[in-house]
Order: C-alpha cells, then sequence, then structure tokens
C-alpha cells in the first residue's frame, strides 16, 4: 500500500489546527488571476514556481488557488508540506500521496496504477525519480486521452521537507520529467538556494514559470493587506483610516505580520483591543525601512507585553521561559500533557497558564491539545539574538536541558520490557484483540516522544506504528556521526608547500598530504559543509581540494602574485581570495573554472579578505589605507569606499548580524563602520601605541577585541565605543592575533614570549605555566568549534593541541611539516586566523571594568 498522506491536502482535518485558510474576499485577486490563466493555458509551462520569503502568504494562496481549482474541476491532487507534521515533512510521501489522489479522481488511472503496483508493490521504497516515472508519468501516458484538461497537481511548502536532497531531486524530477504529461505541476517554497538553484537552470527556462511574492508591486500588496486588516479588525471594533495605514506600512510585504497582528489585538474575544492596538502604534518612534524590523517590532511587543506583566512573580516568568524554550527547540508538535511531563510539571495546567499571554505566537489545538509555533519566523526570531535581544532562546542551553529531562524521565518512567503484556509475539498486532486501548492505557505522550528521540525502545515505536521514525533516525544519527568525525579534523598548510589533514584526537595525519611542490601555503579555508578546503600560496594560485580524495577539483587562475587571503563565503556558494596584485577575486564554488568577478579598484596590497554572514558582500581591507565592499553576485562596488585609516589595513571582521564592520590598521586605531548608513560609526577607537594586527566581534557582537604590537590586548564595548577596563598585559613581546571562544567566554592570543598564560578575570585570578613546547614563533591559532582546544602552529613545522581552560597541552604535538605552518584550521565552521609569530596566551573573554 502507498504511503499516503491525508492530513497533507489542502482541506484536511488537520489544516483547522495548522489555521490554513485562503486569501481574505477581494484579496490576492489579480495574482489569482495569473495562476487561473497559466491552469486554463494548455501550451504554458509545466511547472509554476510561487516562492516568497516566510510569512508573505504562499500557503494562503495556494490554498485559494486549490479552491479555484476545486470549482473549476481542475485540482488533480494537492500536498501541502509542514514542518510540524512528521508525515508532511516527508519528501518521500509527496508522490504517491499524488497518485493516490489521482486515483481518486480518475478510474482509468486508478487501473493503470494498479497495474504498476502490482509489478512494482515496493516503488515507494525506490529513488524519486524511479517514483516519478512509475506513479505519476507511466499511469498518465497510458490514460491521458481520458483525462480532462489543464488538471493541476499543488506541492506547497516544499522547503519545509527535512530532506534537503529530497526536496532539491524533486524540484528536478518535475522540471525535467513531467513535460507532456496531461498534469501541470503548481510548487511553492522559499527562495532556498538548492531549490532557487534548479529553478533557475538555464536547462529548464522554458519549463517553468516563477513569481516572487515578496518582489511583487508593493502598492498592490499593501492594498490587499489593508483590505485584510479593515475587514479583520473592522468588525469588532471602529478604526480609522490613519490607523489602518499605519497597521499597514507595518506589516510591509508579509501576510504574515498582518494575521499575527489581527491575533495579538482580538485576544481573549477582542476585550483589550484598543489598548493592543496602541501598544503596537506606540511600539516605535522611528519609521522601519525594512519587513524584517517590522515583524521583529511586533514579536518583540507581544514578549514585552507577556514577560514584563508586573502581576507575574519570577516562578511564573521562568515557567513561561521553560515552555517557549523547549517548544522553539522540541521543534515538532507536543500536547500540553507531554510538555508537562517533559518539563517535569505536575499536569498541563502550568503549561497552559503559562502558553495564555502567549497565544499571538504559539497555538494550542482545541481537539487535540497541541502546541505549536504559529509560523517559522517566530522560531527564527527568538533563535536569532541580534533580533530578539533579551528574548533570545539559546538553543544550545535548551537542548541540553531537554537532553537531561529526557533522561531523568525515562529512569522515573522505566518501562518494562512487553509492556502491553502480549501473550503471544507470534500474532500480527492487527489480530491482537483490544490492542489500542492497552497502549493507550501505558504508552504516556512523554514516553512516546522519548522512545522517538533516544531509540531505546523500539517495542514501543513499533506498537505506535512509528518505525518508520526509526529508521530516520538511524539515518540522522549516522549523518552525525560522519558530521562528527568530520568535525575531529584540522587542516594545516605550510611554507613547504602541503596541506596536511590532522585526526584532532589522535595527532595522525590522514591520508597523504595535500598539494607537495606547489609553493609555500599562505591561507586555507574550509568549506562550509566541511567536504572542501581552499588554498591560497605563494605561486599565485587558489585551489580546491576534495577532502575525501585528496585531489585537486578545481584550480583558480587569477591572481599575478601572492595571495595573502582567501575565504569561503557562509554559504558555500563562492570563494573569495585577495592579493598583492590589488584585487579581489570572487569564483563560483561549483564551477571555479574561470572567476566569476575580478574586481579592481584597490591601488595596494589587498591584506585581509572577508564574506559577510548572509554572503552577499565581499569585503577586502589594503595598504592603500582603504575598506572596499563588493557585491558578490555583481562584483560591483556598493558605495564608495571606508576610508578614514592613515596607514595600511591589517586586518577586518564583521559583526554577527552583519551590520558593523570592525578594522585595524598600521595608524595604531580600531574603526567601526556602519554598513547601512555606509559611513563610520562615532570617532576612532584609540588606546594601542603600535600598529592593531587583528579584531574579531565577540559572537554575541557586544565587544570588539583588538590586539596589538605593542604587546597588549584591547576589549572595547561595541554600543559606547569605550574601552573596557584597562588593556591587558603581560605579554613580553609583541601579540600577532587573537580569537574569541564560541562561546565568548574566553579569548586565545598569540605572541612572541615562549610561555603559556591563563588569566581568570573575572575572578582577578592569575597564573601562569611554563610549558617549553612553542620554544619558537606561533605562526597560526584557532579554536576548536566545541571550544574545549586550541590548536596553533609553529614556524618550527609542529601543531600544539591545548586545553582551552587550563592552557595544558592536550597531547604531543603533531609533527610532519618540513617548514612554517601558516595556516591552519578545524573543520568545518571554525576561524582561519593568520599570526605573525609567537606562543599561546588566554584570558577570560568576560569583560570587567578596571
Amino acid at each position: 500500500m502507498l504511503p499516503y498522506s491525508p492530513t497533507a491536502r489542502y482541506r484536511s482535518a488537520e489544516s483547522d489546527n495548522l489555521r490554513r485558510t485562503g486569501c481574505a474576499p477581494r484579496t490576492r485577486v489579480e495574482l489569482l488571476q495569473r495562476l487561473e490563466d497559466w491552469a486554463g493555458d494548455e501550451d504554458s509551462p509545466h511547472v509554476y514556481w510561487l516562492n516568497g520569503m516566510a510569512g508573505t502568504g504562499k500557503t494562503t494562496v495556494a490554498y485559494s488557488f486549490c479552491e479555484s481549482l476545486k470549482e473549476s474541476g481542475q485540482l488533480a491532487a494537492s500536498f501541502f508540506c509542514a514542518r510540524r507534521l512528521p508525515e508532511c515533512r516527508d519528501v518521500n510521501r509527496i508522490l504517491p500521496s499524488i497518485s493516490y489522489q489521482l486515483s481518486l479522481f480518475s478510474s482509468p488511472y486508478r487501473h493503470a496504477l494498479s497495474k504498476v503496483l502490482g509489478c512494482h508493490p515496493d516503488i515507494h521504497h525506490d529513488s524519486l525519480t524511479e517514483q516519478f516515472d512509475k506513479l505519476i508519468a507511466e499511469p498518465l501516458q497510458e490514460v491521458g486521452h481520458t483525462l480532462p484538461k489543464n488538471l493541476i497537481a499543488v506541492i506547497d511548502a516544499l522547503d519545509e521537507c527535512d530532506n534537503w536532497n529530497g526536496a532539491s531531486t524533486m524540484i528536478d524530477v518535475l522540471l525535467s520529467r513531467s513535460r507532456n504529461l496531461p498534469v501541470k505541476f503548481f510548487v511553492t517554497s522559499r527562495p532556498e538556494p538548492r531549490i532557487l538553484d534548479l529553478m533557475l537552470d538555464e536547462r529548464y527556462r522554458n519549463s517553468r514559470l516563477e513569481l516572487r511574492l515578496h518582489e511583487i508591486d508593493e502598492i498592490t500588496v499593501h492594498g490587499d493587506i489593508w483590505t485584510y486588516l479593515s475587514a479583520e479588525l473592522g468588525r469588532y471594533m471602529t478604526l480609522n483610516a490613519v490607523n489602518i495605514d499605519i497597521l499597514t506600512q507595518r506589516s510591509g510585504v508579509l501576510f504574515i505580520y498582518a494575521a499575527t497582528l489581527v491575533r495579538y489585538i482580538g485576544y481573549d474575544n477582542f476585550s483589550r483591543a484598543e489598548s493592543r492596538l496602541q501598544q503596537i502604534l506606540n511600539a516605535a518612534s522611528y519609521q522601519a525601512s525594512t519587513s524584517i524590523r517590522d515583524i521583529d517590532m511586533l514579536y518583540t511587543t507581544i514578549l514585552k507585553s507577556a514577560f514584563d506583566n508586573a502581576e507575574l512573580d519570577d516562578l511564573e516568568r521562568r515557567e513561561m521561559t521553560d515552555v517557549l524554550g523547549a517548544i522553539i527547540c522540541i521543534g515538532e508538535p507536543l500536547t500540553v500533557d507531554a510538555l508537562a511531563g517533559l518539563l517535569g510539571y505536575q499536569n498541563g495546567k502550568t503549561v497552559l497558564n503559562s502558553l495564555r499571554p502567549l497565544l499571538s505566537v504559539v497555538q494550542v489545538t482545541s481537539e487535540t491539545q497541541l502546541v505549536t509555533t504559529l509560523h517559522e519566523s517566530f522560531p527564527d526570531f527568538l533563535l536569532d539574538q541580534s533580533r530578539s535581544g533579551k528574548y533570545y532562546c539559546n538553543a544550545s542551553y535548551y537542548h541540553q536541558h531537554l537532553a537531561q529531562k529526557c533522561l531523568y524521565l525515562f529512569k522515573v518512567l522505566n518501562p518494562p520490557f512487553n509492556i502491553c503484556n502480549l501473550q503471544s509475539s507470534y500474532l500480527l498486532d492487527v489480530e491482537v484483540i483490544g490492542l489500542k486501548t492497552r497502549i493507550d492505557a501505558v504508552v504516556s505522550a512523554q514516553l512516546c516522544f522519548l522512545t522517538k528521540r533516544y531509540l531505546l525502545w523500539l517495542e514501543i515505536m513499533n506498537l505506535n506504528q512509528q518505525v518508520h521514525e526509526a529508521a530516520r533516525s538511524l539515518h540522522t544519527l549516522r549523518s552525525w556521526l560522519l558530521l562528527t568525525r568530520i568535525l575531529a579534523h584540522i587542516a594545516s598548510g605550510s611554507a613547504d608547500g602541503s596541506i596536511k589533514i590532522w585526526d584532532a584526537r589522535t595527532g595522525r595525519t590522514t591520508g597523504e598530504p595535500l598539494g607537495g611542490g606547489i609553493g609555500s601555503i599562505s591561507a586555507i579555508a574550509y568549506s562550509p559543509n566541511g567536504e572542501y578546503i581552499a588554498s591560497g600560496s605563494r605561486d599565485n594560485l587558489v585551489r580546491i581540494w576534495s577532502i575525501r580524495t585528496g585531489l585537486i577539483v578545481g584550480t583558480i587562475k587569477c591572481h599575478s602574485r601572492w595571495i595573502r587571503s582567501v575565504n569561503f563565503s557562509p554559504d558555500g556558494t563562492y570563494i573569495a581570495s585577495g592579493s598583492d596584485d590589488c584585487t579581489v577575486c570572487i569564483w563560483n564554488a561549483d564551477t571555479a573554472a574561470k572567476p566569476s568577478k575580478r574586481l579592481k579598484g584597490h591601488t595596494g596590497s589587498v591584506s585581509t579578505v572577508i564574506c559577510s554572514p548572509n554572503s552577499e558582500y565581499v569585503v577586502s581591507g589594503s595598504s592603500d589605507k582603504s575598506i572596499r565592499v563588493w557585491s558578490s553576485r555583481t562584483g560591483q562596488m556598493v558605495g564608495e569606499p571606508f576610508r578614514g585609516h592613515t596607514d595600511s589595513v591589517c586586518s577586518i571582521a564583521y559583526s554577527p548580524d552583519g551590520a558593523y564592520l570592525a578594522s585595524g590598521s598600521q595608524d595604531c586605531t580600531v574603526r567601526v563602520w556602519n554598513m547601512t548608513r555606509r559611513k563610520e560609526l562615532g570617532e576612532p577607537l584609540r588606546g594601542h601605541t603600535q600598529p592593531v594586527i587583528a579584531v574579531a566581534y565577540s559572537p554575541n557582537g557586544a565587544y570588539i577585541l583588538s590586539c596589538s604590537s605593542d604587546y597588549t590586548l584591547c576589549v572595547w564595548n561595541v554600543r559606547s565605543q569605550k574601552l573596557v577596563g584597562q588593556p591587558l598585559i603581560g605579554h613580553q613581546r609583541e601579540i600577532g592575533s587573537a580569537v574569541y571562544s564560541p562561546d565568548g567566554a574566553y579569548i586565545a592570543c598569540s605572541s612572541k614570549n615562549v610561555t603559556i598564560h591563563i588569566r581568570e578575570t573575572t575572578t582577578a585570578h592569575s597564573f601562569s605555566q611554563h610549558e617549553k613546547y612553542h620554544e619558537y614563533s606561533t605562526s597560526c591559532i584557532t579554536y576548536s568549534p566545541d571550544g574545549v582546544h586550541v590548536a596553533s602552529g609553529t614556524q618550527r613545522h609542529n601543531i600544539g593541541i591545548w586545553d582551552a581552560q587550563t592552557g595544558e597541552a592536550v597531547r604531543d604535538p603533531y609533527r610532519g611539516h618540513t617548514d612554517t605552518i601558516n595556516s591552519i584550521a578545524y573543520s568545518p565552521l571554525a576561524s582561519v586566523l593568520h599570526l605573525a609569530r609567537a606562543i599561546v596566551r588566554f584570558a577570560s573573554g568576560t569583560p570587567r571594568r578596571g
């Protein structure tokens, strides 16, 4: 039997619990007409892609389109993906569900499908390509002449599937294999990179139409939102046109903003509508310039109203925080009682009371008592500290907290073997009379949740018909173990022209060195997925290496002089490099055949190149005293160069949110630049008496770290632009570089002296250990991704691994290079810092005032 997902149909019973509805009357009229025109045109492309950013109303449009198609007899099938529902986020259920619905729509198709299933009963376990050919294409080709014209199958929110490879394969299959079929496909999704790349592939230019919701004329969208707000709020309260105009402007192009606003104002049957409306109208004194600021402002207002209520005591506020953190981090629906049991509450009343002030953004279904977030934009907001501020949800903390709760609960519940007391193992479950009653009596929602997460009790998963979840979890576990194995590697580039990959646990190299005789390696960088390394060398070439094969997969010939810096973009789509030839090059990471952009403008050596957190920009610093910002897409310089330094720029760093840039220079100053306003923020930060070699932002973006040839380290408050306490002193030689630990609690820095120092600034406790290992200048340093270790490379060809808390050597040095190690990196997300020389030094990164 095909694994059909009934809850994925657009009008399934679950759609009400998900608050899935169509467009309000007299809204989206022009858009829906365009879709209907495509649906009615026999010669139109066979795939229509509606894409839009989170909250722009894709699902609402898809729902209304389904209604229209159903009325005209053109709706062949629908599958609405939903991250909250396991069977609606499984990409392998889409094609079987569509074929099942087609079989209900057409008797001839049902007969043709039956023949296919008779020959291929396990087809739903095959690849998506094979599924499409057997379940969709072959039956349709056989009976197409019996079907009505212009049938449409709708797939909504494809980006919410939990298998990205499967989602992109689905797009590829639809574009390449649905031509000439009597059914066309309407697909909606966010413009995620993998989907976007396929949809815009030139091979499929004539196979699809595209419409971007977030790029529709704002006047049209605002008109629709104005109509929606006027209708929804006007039924319960008197609103003047000015207020509706303000709310419409705040919504931008995000219908989710407008819908959330209506729910917030309408809380408790509009009993406090006027006061809540005023809270929204008075939430800020400035006119926001972007939609994300608007929705952030709305969520902040809702959370402020909930958490800053003076009537709450500390315990109630803590319970609200824990409940909300659990919902965000669990990431799928859980009943009120299950949440209560997991968090250790006596009953679900505590959970319900905690959620009452949050019902504008968190949903509790009336029938099943399932708790979910209303929209993905809300978890996105809470998990981004730069947006949510004091309401930030620390996912690392809550995952650890929930894991401990789960283990404790398992100990308390202690489920026995044969929990349902079955008399025989020879009977099938369906043959056991009253089995469901037994299961309901002994398998609680908490236990069901635990067994899925820990794979400890397959018996219970089988009783709950969740064996497929066990298979998925095993696959996830395998992927995690593979990733863990990748994470445990260190790459080092040396002046001997080789790159070595080391197992961080054993200190042994893995396979043969990469390269050899290719020129001194000056810089290396891991790709975000940890599968590739980019290296820059003094032979003027950038090379891309496969970690798995050890082979060069691309050689980049762009520069004519020594390459000083190389970096992968955070999204992994391109590589940026800077050289002594005064140019910056941007390369497509997939092809690397020729530079997609060669950026000219600097008149001096390009000393450093970095990418913005959103990958949209490349920033370069140069000995010509300027900083330039380039568009990674067009290669054009964005605005005028940042000028202000009076000597060479040595180092630049982006703030975590991409809003600011810090730079250190030979002129002994640190400068901060506002990336939006395109100008320097305040005055230069002065405190060093020698060149500033390196700068770094703290992970929370609140502080800037700078190190200098004057033997000191400074921590600066970004907001006040003041030095925090006094410069950290104690080094006896110049500091070459410094880096924050991933959690921001510690700083590792390097200098020429031959000892390792650890300073606990929070307690003013300081001591030194005289380790003689690094008796020669350290050339590079980096933290492990988990912050447990620090790796350093020396000019004497060795790599040291140090305990980040104590400064003690973890194991013997890694030996193998025959010349200076110039660059070092952990896989896959560690930072690569290039140091002039030195030893390792540690200081607590928690600022203190002196």
